[in-house]
Protein backbone atom coordinates (compact mmCIF):
# COMPACT_ATOMS: atom_id res chain seq x y z
CA UNK A 1 0.00 0.00 0.00
CA UNK A 2 2.87 2.38 0.79
CA UNK A 3 4.58 1.56 -2.50
CA UNK A 4 1.36 2.11 -4.47
CA UNK A 5 0.76 5.42 -2.66
CA UNK A 6 4.17 6.86 -3.51
CA UNK A 7 4.12 5.47 -7.07
CA UNK A 8 0.83 7.27 -7.67
CA UNK A 9 2.07 10.44 -5.99
CA UNK A 10 5.33 10.60 -7.92
CA UNK A 11 3.66 9.86 -11.27
CA UNK A 12 1.38 12.88 -11.06
CA UNK A 13 2.33 15.95 -13.08
CA UNK A 14 3.55 19.00 -11.23
CA UNK A 15 0.73 21.53 -11.50
CA UNK A 16 3.21 24.37 -11.08
CA UNK A 17 4.99 23.31 -14.31
CA UNK A 18 8.10 25.53 -14.09
CA UNK A 19 9.05 26.58 -17.61
CA UNK A 20 12.58 27.89 -17.18
CA UNK A 21 14.19 24.80 -15.63
CA UNK A 22 15.94 23.61 -18.81
CA UNK A 23 15.03 20.84 -21.22
CA UNK A 24 11.78 20.76 -23.17
CA UNK A 25 8.47 22.03 -21.83
CA UNK A 26 5.23 20.86 -23.42
CA UNK A 27 2.09 22.85 -22.80
CA UNK A 28 -1.09 24.31 -24.22
CA UNK A 29 -1.16 27.42 -26.31
CA UNK A 30 -1.80 30.09 -23.70
CA UNK A 31 -0.51 33.65 -23.54
CA UNK A 32 3.13 33.37 -22.44
CA UNK A 33 3.46 37.06 -21.60
CA UNK A 34 6.48 37.25 -23.90
CA UNK A 35 8.64 34.79 -21.94
CA UNK A 36 11.72 34.25 -24.10
CA UNK A 37 12.60 30.74 -25.30
CA UNK A 38 15.40 29.65 -27.61
CA UNK A 39 13.05 27.43 -29.62
CA UNK A 40 9.26 27.48 -29.82
CA UNK A 41 7.46 24.71 -31.71
CA UNK A 42 3.79 24.86 -32.65
CA UNK A 43 2.32 21.51 -33.71
CA UNK A 44 -0.92 20.81 -35.55
CA UNK A 45 -1.20 24.14 -37.36
CA UNK A 46 -3.78 22.77 -39.78
CA UNK A 47 -6.30 24.80 -41.67
CA UNK A 48 -9.52 25.02 -39.66
CA UNK A 49 -7.84 24.01 -36.38
CA UNK A 50 -6.06 27.31 -35.70
CA UNK A 51 -7.06 30.07 -35.33
CA UNK A 52 -10.32 28.93 -33.85
CA UNK A 53 -13.58 30.23 -35.25
CA UNK A 54 -15.93 32.39 -33.28
CA UNK A 55 -18.96 30.38 -32.11
CA UNK A 56 -22.13 30.64 -34.10
CA UNK A 57 -24.56 33.35 -33.06
CA UNK A 58 -27.07 32.17 -30.50
CA UNK A 59 -28.31 33.73 -27.30
CA UNK A 60 -24.99 35.53 -26.86
CA UNK A 61 -25.65 39.09 -28.03
CA UNK A 62 -21.95 39.91 -28.31
CA UNK A 63 -21.34 36.94 -30.63
CA UNK A 64 -24.34 37.89 -32.74
CA UNK A 65 -22.98 41.41 -33.16
CA UNK A 66 -19.55 40.03 -34.16
CA UNK A 67 -21.13 38.03 -36.97
CA UNK A 68 -23.35 40.93 -38.00
CA UNK A 69 -20.38 43.24 -38.53
CA UNK A 70 -21.24 45.55 -35.61
CA UNK A 71 -18.12 44.85 -33.58
CA UNK A 72 -16.93 47.66 -31.31
CA UNK A 73 -13.40 48.31 -30.00
CA UNK A 74 -12.71 46.03 -27.04
CA UNK A 75 -15.19 43.30 -27.99
CA UNK A 76 -13.68 39.83 -27.49
CA UNK A 77 -13.15 37.59 -30.52
CA UNK A 78 -11.77 34.06 -30.21
CA UNK A 79 -10.25 34.22 -33.68
CA UNK A 80 -8.53 37.55 -33.04
CA UNK A 81 -7.26 36.30 -29.66
CA UNK A 82 -5.63 33.33 -31.39
CA UNK A 83 -4.02 35.59 -33.97
CA UNK A 84 -2.59 37.79 -31.21
CA UNK A 85 -1.37 34.66 -29.34
CA UNK A 86 0.43 33.54 -32.49
CA UNK A 87 2.13 36.91 -32.73
CA UNK A 88 3.20 36.71 -29.06
CA UNK A 89 4.74 33.30 -29.52
CA UNK A 90 6.54 34.41 -32.67
CA UNK A 91 8.00 37.39 -30.82
CA UNK A 92 9.08 35.20 -27.89
CA UNK A 93 11.18 32.81 -30.04
CA UNK A 94 14.86 33.79 -29.81
CA UNK A 95 16.47 31.44 -32.34
CA UNK A 96 13.95 29.04 -33.94
CA UNK A 97 10.23 29.30 -34.59
CA UNK A 98 9.07 25.84 -35.73
CA UNK A 99 5.62 25.23 -37.23
CA UNK A 100 4.23 21.89 -38.38
CA UNK A 101 0.99 20.93 -40.09
CA UNK A 102 -0.48 17.98 -41.95
CA UNK A 103 0.53 18.50 -45.56
CA UNK A 104 -1.39 15.58 -47.09
CA UNK A 105 -4.63 13.82 -46.33
CA UNK A 106 -3.89 10.48 -44.60
CA UNK A 107 -6.58 8.66 -46.63
CA UNK A 108 -6.16 9.78 -50.23
CA UNK A 109 -2.88 11.76 -50.16
CA UNK A 110 -4.45 14.99 -51.42
CA UNK A 111 -2.73 18.26 -50.50
CA UNK A 112 -3.96 19.97 -47.34
CA UNK A 113 -3.31 23.63 -46.67
CA UNK A 114 -1.81 24.95 -43.41
CA UNK A 115 -3.39 27.45 -41.09
CA UNK A 116 -3.97 30.86 -42.64
CA UNK A 117 -1.50 32.30 -40.10
CA UNK A 118 1.27 30.01 -41.38
CA UNK A 119 0.54 31.05 -44.97
CA UNK A 120 0.57 34.73 -44.02
CA UNK A 121 3.88 34.32 -42.18
CA UNK A 122 5.47 32.65 -45.22
CA UNK A 123 4.21 35.45 -47.47
CA UNK A 124 5.67 38.10 -45.16
CA UNK A 125 9.02 36.26 -45.03
CA UNK A 126 9.14 36.07 -48.84
CA UNK A 127 8.42 39.82 -49.17
CA UNK A 128 10.92 40.66 -46.42
CA UNK A 129 13.73 38.84 -48.23
CA UNK A 130 12.56 40.11 -51.64
CA UNK A 131 12.94 36.56 -52.85
CA UNK A 132 9.91 34.60 -54.12
CA UNK A 133 11.84 31.35 -53.58
CA UNK A 134 12.21 31.99 -49.86
CA UNK A 135 8.75 30.61 -49.22
CA UNK A 136 9.66 27.27 -50.80
CA UNK A 137 13.00 27.05 -48.98
CA UNK A 138 11.37 27.68 -45.60
CA UNK A 139 9.06 24.67 -45.95
CA UNK A 140 10.38 21.14 -45.32
CA UNK A 141 8.16 18.32 -46.58
CA UNK A 142 8.89 15.23 -44.47
CA UNK A 143 8.50 11.66 -45.64
CA UNK A 144 5.40 9.64 -44.84
CA UNK A 145 7.36 6.84 -43.12
CA UNK A 146 10.26 7.43 -40.74
CA UNK A 147 12.19 4.55 -42.36
CA UNK A 148 12.10 6.07 -45.85
CA UNK A 149 15.58 6.53 -47.43
CA UNK A 150 15.00 10.30 -47.70
CA UNK A 151 14.79 10.47 -43.89
CA UNK A 152 18.44 9.40 -43.61
CA UNK A 153 20.03 11.90 -45.94
CA UNK A 154 19.67 10.00 -49.22
CA UNK A 155 17.64 12.85 -50.73
CA UNK A 156 18.52 16.47 -51.51
CA UNK A 157 17.04 17.83 -48.25
CA UNK A 158 19.47 17.64 -45.29
CA UNK A 159 16.81 18.89 -42.85
CA UNK A 160 14.86 15.64 -43.07
CA UNK A 161 15.68 13.19 -40.32
CA UNK A 162 14.54 10.04 -38.56
CA UNK A 163 14.66 9.56 -34.82
CA UNK A 164 15.33 5.79 -34.71
CA UNK A 165 18.72 4.50 -35.73
CA UNK A 166 17.49 0.92 -36.11
CA UNK A 167 15.34 2.03 -39.07
CA UNK A 168 18.42 2.99 -41.07
CA UNK A 169 19.01 -0.61 -42.09
CA UNK A 170 15.42 -0.89 -43.33
CA UNK A 171 15.76 2.32 -45.33
CA UNK A 172 18.90 1.06 -47.04
CA UNK A 173 17.14 -2.12 -48.15
CA UNK A 174 14.18 -0.41 -49.81
CA UNK A 175 16.07 0.02 -53.04
CA UNK A 176 16.98 -3.64 -53.31
CA UNK A 177 15.14 -6.06 -55.54
CA UNK A 178 12.08 -7.59 -53.93
CA UNK A 179 12.10 -11.30 -53.25
CA UNK A 180 9.05 -13.50 -53.09
CA UNK A 181 8.15 -14.87 -49.69
CA UNK A 182 9.19 -18.43 -49.07
CA UNK A 183 6.36 -20.97 -49.12
CA UNK A 184 4.71 -21.52 -45.79
CA UNK A 185 5.39 -25.26 -46.08
CA UNK A 186 8.60 -26.36 -47.76
CA UNK A 187 7.22 -29.87 -48.29
CA UNK A 188 3.84 -31.56 -47.81
CA UNK A 189 2.94 -33.08 -44.48
CA UNK A 190 2.76 -36.86 -44.19
CA UNK A 191 -0.65 -38.42 -44.92
CA UNK A 192 -3.24 -38.67 -42.19
CA UNK A 193 -3.21 -41.58 -39.80
CA UNK A 194 -4.20 -44.74 -41.65
CA UNK A 195 -6.51 -45.63 -38.78
CA UNK A 196 -8.83 -42.76 -39.73
CA UNK A 197 -11.30 -44.64 -41.91
CA UNK A 198 -14.54 -42.80 -41.12
CA UNK A 199 -15.47 -39.58 -42.94
CA UNK A 200 -18.80 -37.79 -42.70
CA UNK A 201 -20.47 -35.98 -45.56
CA UNK A 202 -20.55 -32.80 -43.46
CA UNK A 203 -16.76 -32.93 -43.02
CA UNK A 204 -16.31 -33.28 -46.78
CA UNK A 205 -18.66 -30.33 -47.36
CA UNK A 206 -16.73 -28.16 -44.89
CA UNK A 207 -13.41 -29.06 -46.51
CA UNK A 208 -14.37 -28.02 -50.04
CA UNK A 209 -16.10 -24.89 -48.71
CA UNK A 210 -12.86 -23.81 -46.95
CA UNK A 211 -9.93 -26.10 -47.86
CA UNK A 212 -7.23 -23.83 -46.44
CA UNK A 213 -9.04 -23.32 -43.13
CA UNK A 214 -9.62 -27.08 -42.73
CA UNK A 215 -5.93 -27.75 -43.43
CA UNK A 216 -4.87 -25.27 -40.75
CA UNK A 217 -7.33 -26.59 -38.21
CA UNK A 218 -7.22 -30.33 -38.85
CA UNK A 219 -3.53 -30.87 -39.54
CA UNK A 220 -1.85 -28.01 -37.64
CA UNK A 221 -4.35 -27.50 -34.82
CA UNK A 222 -4.56 -23.81 -35.74
CA UNK A 223 -8.01 -22.26 -35.49
CA UNK A 224 -8.34 -18.72 -36.73
CA UNK A 225 -10.59 -16.35 -34.77
CA UNK A 226 -14.03 -16.07 -36.23
CA UNK A 227 -15.30 -12.58 -37.14
CA UNK A 228 -17.25 -11.02 -34.32
CA UNK A 229 -20.78 -9.97 -35.16
CA UNK A 230 -21.27 -6.52 -33.70
CA UNK A 231 -24.88 -5.62 -33.18
CA UNK A 232 -26.14 -2.43 -34.70
CA UNK A 233 -27.32 0.30 -32.36
CA UNK A 234 -29.79 1.53 -34.97
CA UNK A 235 -32.50 -0.38 -36.76
CA UNK A 236 -31.43 -1.34 -40.31
CA UNK A 237 -33.32 0.31 -43.14
CA UNK A 238 -32.55 -2.20 -45.90
CA UNK A 239 -32.46 -5.96 -46.21
CA UNK A 240 -28.97 -7.52 -46.48
CA UNK A 241 -27.72 -7.73 -50.03
CA UNK A 242 -25.77 -10.98 -49.57
CA UNK A 243 -24.52 -13.42 -47.00
CA UNK A 244 -26.11 -15.60 -44.35
CA UNK A 245 -28.74 -13.08 -43.24
CA UNK A 246 -30.15 -12.76 -46.75
CA UNK A 247 -30.18 -16.55 -47.17
CA UNK A 248 -32.02 -16.90 -43.84
CA UNK A 249 -34.62 -14.38 -44.96
CA UNK A 250 -35.11 -16.12 -48.30
CA UNK A 251 -35.51 -19.49 -46.57
CA UNK A 252 -38.11 -18.03 -44.21
CA UNK A 253 -40.08 -16.77 -47.21
CA UNK A 254 -39.91 -20.15 -48.95
CA UNK A 255 -40.94 -22.05 -45.80
CA UNK A 256 -43.92 -19.76 -45.23
CA UNK A 257 -45.10 -20.12 -48.84
CA UNK A 258 -44.74 -23.91 -48.69
CA UNK A 259 -46.83 -24.01 -45.51
CA UNK A 260 -49.46 -21.62 -46.91
CA UNK A 261 -48.76 -19.10 -44.13
CA UNK A 262 -48.24 -15.97 -46.23
CA UNK A 263 -50.83 -14.02 -44.23
CA UNK A 264 -49.08 -11.91 -41.63
CA UNK A 265 -45.65 -13.03 -42.88
CA UNK A 266 -44.22 -9.52 -43.00
CA UNK A 267 -45.10 -8.85 -39.34
CA UNK A 268 -43.59 -12.18 -38.27
CA UNK A 269 -40.37 -11.48 -40.10
CA UNK A 270 -40.16 -8.03 -38.55
CA UNK A 271 -40.65 -9.60 -35.11
CA UNK A 272 -37.73 -11.97 -35.86
CA UNK A 273 -35.55 -8.98 -36.84
CA UNK A 274 -35.20 -10.36 -40.37
CA UNK A 275 -36.98 -7.47 -42.07
CA UNK A 276 -36.68 -3.69 -41.64
CA UNK A 277 -39.75 -1.76 -40.59
CA UNK A 278 -41.37 1.16 -42.34
CA UNK A 279 -42.46 1.74 -45.92
CA UNK A 280 -39.01 0.91 -47.31
CA UNK A 281 -39.00 -2.44 -45.52
CA UNK A 282 -42.46 -3.20 -46.88
CA UNK A 283 -41.38 -2.51 -50.47
CA UNK A 284 -38.27 -4.66 -50.05
CA UNK A 285 -40.33 -7.48 -48.56
CA UNK A 286 -42.71 -7.35 -51.51
CA UNK A 287 -39.79 -7.38 -53.95
CA UNK A 288 -38.19 -10.41 -52.27
CA UNK A 289 -41.55 -12.17 -52.10
CA UNK A 290 -42.08 -11.56 -55.82
CA UNK A 291 -38.60 -12.88 -56.52
CA UNK A 292 -39.01 -16.07 -54.46
CA UNK A 293 -42.62 -16.89 -55.46
CA UNK A 294 -41.87 -18.36 -58.93
CA UNK A 295 -39.36 -20.82 -57.47
CA UNK A 296 -41.67 -21.89 -54.64
CA UNK A 297 -44.59 -22.34 -57.04
CA UNK A 298 -42.44 -24.32 -59.49
CA UNK A 299 -41.22 -26.67 -56.75
CA UNK A 300 -44.74 -27.09 -55.31
CA UNK A 301 -46.09 -27.93 -58.77
CA UNK A 302 -43.32 -30.46 -59.36
CA UNK A 303 -43.84 -32.15 -55.99
CA UNK A 304 -47.59 -32.40 -56.64
CA UNK A 305 -48.32 -33.07 -53.01
CA UNK A 306 -45.41 -35.49 -52.46
CA UNK A 307 -43.54 -34.97 -49.19
CA UNK A 308 -39.76 -34.74 -49.19
CA UNK A 309 -37.88 -36.46 -46.37
CA UNK A 310 -34.28 -37.03 -45.32
CA UNK A 311 -32.36 -40.26 -45.86
CA UNK A 312 -29.09 -41.62 -44.49
CA UNK A 313 -26.53 -43.13 -46.88
CA UNK A 314 -23.20 -44.87 -46.29
CA UNK A 315 -20.66 -46.41 -48.69
CA UNK A 316 -17.23 -48.04 -48.50
CA UNK A 317 -14.54 -46.62 -50.79
CA UNK A 318 -11.08 -48.22 -50.74
CA UNK A 319 -11.34 -49.13 -47.07
CA UNK A 320 -12.88 -45.79 -46.06
CA UNK A 321 -16.46 -45.29 -44.96
CA UNK A 322 -18.25 -42.18 -46.22
CA UNK A 323 -21.62 -41.54 -44.63
CA UNK A 324 -24.12 -38.73 -44.18
CA UNK A 325 -27.76 -37.70 -44.11
CA UNK A 326 -29.25 -36.09 -47.21
CA UNK A 327 -32.29 -33.82 -46.90
CA UNK A 328 -35.26 -33.31 -49.25
CA UNK A 329 -35.27 -36.77 -50.82
CA UNK A 330 -38.26 -37.95 -52.86
CA UNK A 331 -38.84 -41.03 -54.94
CA UNK A 332 -38.24 -38.97 -58.09
CA UNK A 333 -35.08 -37.16 -57.03
CA UNK A 334 -33.25 -34.85 -54.63
CA UNK A 335 -35.09 -31.52 -54.55
CA UNK A 336 -33.01 -28.36 -54.09
CA UNK A 337 -34.14 -24.72 -54.23
CA UNK A 338 -32.28 -21.41 -54.19
CA UNK A 339 -34.27 -18.24 -54.84
CA UNK A 340 -31.27 -16.68 -56.54
CA UNK A 341 -28.55 -17.53 -59.02
CA UNK A 342 -26.69 -20.75 -58.37
CA UNK A 343 -23.30 -20.16 -56.72
CA UNK A 344 -20.28 -22.26 -55.84
CA UNK A 345 -21.32 -23.01 -52.24
CA UNK A 346 -24.74 -24.35 -53.30
CA UNK A 347 -23.19 -26.37 -56.14
CA UNK A 348 -20.79 -27.98 -53.64
CA UNK A 349 -23.51 -28.97 -51.18
CA UNK A 350 -25.99 -30.19 -53.79
CA UNK A 351 -23.37 -32.07 -55.80
CA UNK A 352 -21.98 -33.98 -52.81
CA UNK A 353 -25.49 -35.00 -51.72
CA UNK A 354 -26.27 -36.17 -55.26
CA UNK A 355 -23.04 -38.18 -55.59
CA UNK A 356 -23.41 -39.91 -52.22
CA UNK A 357 -27.04 -40.87 -52.83
CA UNK A 358 -26.24 -42.32 -56.26
CA UNK A 359 -23.07 -44.06 -55.04
CA UNK A 360 -25.24 -45.79 -52.44
CA UNK A 361 -27.45 -47.13 -55.25
CA UNK A 362 -30.40 -44.73 -54.90
CA UNK A 363 -30.18 -43.68 -58.60
CA UNK A 364 -31.83 -40.31 -57.98
CA UNK A 365 -31.58 -37.24 -60.24
CA UNK A 366 -30.83 -33.80 -58.86
CA UNK A 367 -33.93 -31.60 -59.29
CA UNK A 368 -32.92 -27.95 -58.94
CA UNK A 369 -34.90 -24.74 -58.76
CA UNK A 370 -32.75 -21.63 -59.13
CA UNK A 371 -32.46 -18.47 -61.16
CA UNK A 372 -31.77 -19.11 -64.83
CA UNK A 373 -33.69 -19.20 -68.09
CA UNK A 374 -36.68 -20.41 -66.06
CA UNK A 375 -37.30 -21.13 -62.36
CA UNK A 376 -37.02 -24.88 -62.85
CA UNK A 377 -36.87 -27.72 -62.55
CA UNK A 378 -33.29 -27.92 -63.84
CA UNK A 379 -32.60 -31.63 -63.98
CA UNK A 380 -29.27 -33.43 -63.57
CA UNK A 381 -29.74 -37.07 -64.42
CA UNK A 382 -29.05 -39.90 -62.01
CA UNK A 383 -25.69 -41.66 -62.10
CA UNK A 384 -24.83 -45.32 -62.11
CA UNK A 385 -23.43 -46.31 -58.69
CA UNK A 386 -19.97 -47.10 -60.07
CA UNK A 387 -19.70 -43.75 -61.85
CA UNK A 388 -20.73 -41.90 -58.68
CA UNK A 389 -18.19 -43.91 -56.67
CA UNK A 390 -15.44 -43.05 -59.15
CA UNK A 391 -16.33 -39.34 -58.85
CA UNK A 392 -16.23 -39.56 -55.05
CA UNK A 393 -12.85 -41.31 -55.19
CA UNK A 394 -11.47 -38.34 -57.14
CA UNK A 395 -12.90 -35.89 -54.60
CA UNK A 396 -11.52 -37.93 -51.69
CA UNK A 397 -8.11 -37.88 -53.37
CA UNK A 398 -8.29 -34.06 -53.50
CA UNK A 399 -9.40 -34.08 -49.86
CA UNK A 400 -6.38 -36.20 -48.87
CA UNK A 401 -4.04 -33.97 -50.90
CA UNK A 402 -5.50 -30.83 -49.33
CA UNK A 403 -4.76 -32.18 -45.84
CA UNK A 404 -1.09 -32.65 -46.70
CA UNK A 405 -0.55 -29.19 -48.21
CA UNK A 406 -2.85 -26.18 -48.82
CA UNK A 407 -5.02 -26.88 -51.86
CA UNK A 408 -5.08 -24.28 -54.63
CA UNK A 409 -8.86 -24.06 -54.74
CA UNK A 410 -11.53 -21.66 -53.52
CA UNK A 411 -15.24 -22.34 -54.09
CA UNK A 412 -16.35 -18.96 -55.47
CA UNK A 413 -13.24 -18.39 -57.60
CA UNK A 414 -13.41 -21.94 -58.90
CA UNK A 415 -17.10 -21.54 -59.73
CA UNK A 416 -16.44 -18.41 -61.79
CA UNK A 417 -13.58 -20.17 -63.60
CA UNK A 418 -15.78 -23.19 -64.35
CA UNK A 419 -18.62 -21.05 -65.73
CA UNK A 420 -16.43 -18.75 -67.86
CA UNK A 421 -15.58 -19.34 -71.50
CA UNK A 422 -12.16 -20.96 -72.08
CA UNK A 423 -10.48 -17.72 -73.12
CA UNK A 424 -11.92 -15.71 -70.22
CA UNK A 425 -11.41 -18.06 -67.27
CA UNK A 426 -8.32 -16.38 -65.85
CA UNK A 427 -9.87 -12.91 -65.92
CA UNK A 428 -13.09 -14.15 -64.27
CA UNK A 429 -11.19 -15.96 -61.53
CA UNK A 430 -8.85 -13.01 -60.93
CA UNK A 431 -11.80 -10.68 -60.37
CA UNK A 432 -13.33 -12.98 -57.77
CA UNK A 433 -9.98 -13.64 -56.05
CA UNK A 434 -8.76 -10.03 -55.92
CA UNK A 435 -12.10 -8.16 -55.98
CA UNK A 436 -13.38 -5.64 -58.46
CA UNK A 437 -11.35 -2.73 -57.05
CA UNK A 438 -14.45 -0.94 -55.73
CA UNK A 439 -14.32 -2.27 -52.18
CA UNK A 440 -16.24 -5.44 -52.98
CA UNK A 441 -15.61 -8.85 -51.47
CA UNK A 442 -12.36 -10.56 -52.53
CA UNK A 443 -12.12 -14.27 -51.78
CA UNK A 444 -8.31 -14.21 -51.78
CA UNK A 445 -8.35 -11.80 -48.81
CA UNK A 446 -9.72 -14.45 -46.43
CA UNK A 447 -7.55 -15.01 -43.36
CA UNK A 448 -7.11 -18.74 -43.91
CA UNK A 449 -6.16 -18.27 -47.58
CA UNK A 450 -3.70 -15.48 -46.80
CA UNK A 451 -2.01 -17.55 -44.10
CA UNK A 452 -1.95 -20.96 -45.76
CA UNK A 453 -0.98 -19.58 -49.20
CA UNK A 454 1.40 -16.94 -47.88
CA UNK A 455 3.53 -15.50 -50.65
CA UNK A 456 1.69 -17.53 -53.29
CA UNK A 457 -0.74 -15.67 -55.51
CA UNK A 458 -2.21 -18.30 -57.86
CA UNK A 459 -2.66 -15.65 -60.57
CA UNK A 460 0.94 -14.38 -60.43
CA UNK A 461 2.56 -17.48 -61.96
CA UNK A 462 1.33 -19.52 -64.90
CA UNK A 463 2.00 -22.89 -63.29
CA UNK A 464 0.11 -21.93 -60.11
CA UNK A 465 -2.83 -20.67 -62.11
CA UNK A 466 -2.81 -23.83 -64.24
CA UNK A 467 -3.12 -25.88 -61.04
CA UNK A 468 -5.94 -23.66 -59.73
CA UNK A 469 -7.86 -23.91 -63.01
CA UNK A 470 -7.34 -27.65 -63.32
CA UNK A 471 -8.52 -28.26 -59.75
CA UNK A 472 -11.54 -25.96 -60.18
CA UNK A 473 -12.62 -27.63 -63.41
CA UNK A 474 -12.17 -31.09 -61.94
CA UNK A 475 -14.13 -30.32 -58.76
CA UNK A 476 -17.14 -28.80 -60.47
CA UNK A 477 -17.12 -31.31 -63.34
CA UNK A 478 -17.36 -34.07 -60.73
CA UNK A 479 -20.07 -32.30 -58.75
CA UNK A 480 -22.19 -31.27 -61.73
CA UNK A 481 -21.66 -34.15 -64.18
CA UNK A 482 -20.03 -36.95 -62.19
CA UNK A 483 -16.93 -37.00 -64.40
CA UNK A 484 -13.90 -34.89 -65.31
CA UNK A 485 -12.93 -33.61 -68.72
CA UNK A 486 -9.94 -35.13 -70.44
CA UNK A 487 -8.46 -31.82 -71.66
CA UNK A 488 -8.56 -28.92 -69.28
CA UNK A 489 -5.45 -26.81 -69.74
CA UNK A 490 -5.00 -23.22 -68.61
CA UNK A 491 -6.80 -20.65 -70.71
Amino acid sequence: MVRAHFADLLSQADTRAPLLTGGISVGRMVPMRLLPFRVICLLGMNDGDFPRRDPAAGLNKLTAELHAGRRLPGDRSTREDDRFLFLQLFAAAQEVFYLSHLGNDPRDGSVREPSVLVSELLDVAARYHADPGARTRLVVRHTLQPFAPEAFGSGDEPRRFSYRARWREASQRLGEARHALAPWLLQPLPPEDAGTTDLSLDALRRFFADPQGRFLQQRLGLRLPEPVDQGEDVEPLVVPGRGLERARLQQALIDAMDAGQEAGLRERLRARALLPSGALGTRQFEAMLAQASPFARARRAWLAGETAASAAYAIELDGRRLHGRVADVTARGLVRLRADALNGSAALRWGLDWLLANAAGARLPLVQFHDGDHPGPHLTEALAPEQARTALRCLLALHARGLQAPLLFAPSTGWDIWNAEPGKRRAAGWKRWHGDGNGGWAEGEGEAIRLALRGRDPFARDDDYAELERTSLDVYDLLRHGRTRHAGGAA
